[in-house]
């Protein structure tokens, strides 16, 4: 690899058995071997780190013991379902985190600037949290959090070509319900790791077997369309999102609390999720016509098939 100083001009060459990539979601290696796309999917994220929120147990109030997720105080509009988070942070300090977001695709029409975002968490921030007169910003937070949906076992991204390897959200193989890239790759940096040092002991630094020195998991894979029920589609009901989430979230208050566990650690067994699936269906009868609906045939073929890949690869593993 050829670098290139910006401010002196002189120019460097760096070799190595492997290339290791790791710039992020616009990594412009990821792109190239990826036809020009590495993302099929978006969460565009903003909030604040602040001080001065009302403290107590209200639903507007914060608690420092407790963490919030999916929280969805109005119905969509303008193509988006804004969904908020709250955690805590330094009690002593008085700091609390809010993000307000939304799941998208990245061809679709709705609007994914952040300022305007922005705009959004100010003005309805209240609806979420009260604030008392000492509040202020410690400091914003904002990005974009990308995902990869797989609609097809030959629509997984390519995270290797020959003596390259994507890693991170340069990879991006996750899930958007809960982790990004980075995410993904550190849950699985043991195996990774130990992937990668073997590949490189024996110089097997070709595509095909660094293809398989990756973090997509089938299981993953069966969530991610999971986040397409978080979007509204033009000809929905705005509030579409909203019921399917409450039956959803419904459902998983009564069952197992390990069953929560592993759908927010994105670790879910096939089992699991089948409960889920049918205890929801039977809070909310009207979600599988919603699935065809949100998804589409094509989609919903594809979903399933990823749920059956993920039943196989779990049975195989206990082999």
């Amino acid at each position: 690899v050829e670098c290139e100083d910006v401010k002196s001009g002189k120019r460097r060459l760096f070799a190595a058995k492997l290339f290791v990539d790791s710039t992020g979601t616009n990594s412009p290696v990821s792109r190239q071997i990826n036809a020009g796309k590495s993302i099929t999917h978006v969460c565009p994220t903003v909030g604040t780190v602040a001080k001065g929120f009302t403290r107590g147990s209200d639903d507007k109030e914060i608690d420092f013991s407790v963490g919030e997720i999916l929280v969805s105080t109005e119905d969509a509009s303008d193509n988006r379902q804004l969904i908020w988070e709250g955690f805590a942070g330094n009690q002593k300090k008085d700091e609390y985190t809010t993000y307000l977001f939304f799941y998208d695709s990245v061809e679709s029409k709705a609007d994914k600037s952040l300022l305007r975002l922005f705009e959004d968490y100010f003005e309805k921030l209240p609806s979420y949290k009260k604030k008392n007169g000492a509040w202020r910003v410690v400091k914003p937070v904002f990005g974009y959090i990308p995902s990869v949906h797989h609609h097809g076992w030959d629509s997984v991204k390519k995270t290797a070509a020959n003596r390259i390897l994507l890693v991170g959200d340069a990879a991006g193989l996750s899930s958007p319900l809960t982790f990004c890239g980075f995410g993904s790759h550190v849950r699985n940096l043991r195996k990774l790791t130990a992937k990668t040092e073997n590949a490189l002991q024996a110089n097997l630094l070709g595509e095909n077997f660094l293809s398989k020195i990756n973090a997509y998991e089938p299981r993953v894979a069966q969530m991610s369309s999971l986040a397409e029920f978080m979007r509204p589609t033009e000809k929905g009901k705005p509030s579409t999102v909203n019921e399917t989430m409450n039956a959803v979230m419904a459902a998983l208050s009564s069952l197992d609390v390990t069953v929560r566990r592993e759908m927010f650690q994105d670790r879910i067994s096939f089992a699991s999720f089948k409960k889920v699936l049918m205890k929801t269906a039977k809070i909310h009868p009207a979600v599988f016509k919603k699935m065809f609906s949100q998804l589409g045939t094509k989609g919903t073929f594809w979903w399933i098939a990823n749920i059956a890949e993920a039943a196989l690869h779990e049975r195989n593993a206990k082999e």
